[in-house]
């Protein structure tokens, strides 16, 4: 049941997440903080906030594992995600 509310969470906020219609992974992934940020301030669930936490930190993760060792791919995408929050 808990691998099933986190893939619901995933792909909820992996589509609800979109900065000025950009789908590259680190807006997706920036927006995903941005969520939380906005639920932060308007919820009190700390489970909820807590859940969306939890899977963009995965989707980040994960992101970062999919480049392996290729550091220009990491540098890039870390360039594009530091420009995301800057926003």
């Amino acid at each position: 049941m808990k691998v099933l509310i986190s893939l619901s969470l995933f792909v909820v906020i992996t589509f609800s997440c979109s900065r000025n219609g950009n789908t590259n992974s680190a807006s997706i992934i920036c927006n995903c903080y941005d969520e939380i940020h906005s639920a932060s301030v308007q919820l009190d669930n700390e489970k909820s906030i807590e859940a969306k936490v939890n899977a963009c930190n995965t989707m980040l993760s994960d992101q970062l594992s999919s480049f392996g060792e290729d550091e220009d791919k990491k540098a890039d995408f870390l360039t594009d995600f530091r420009a995301c929050q800057e926003n």
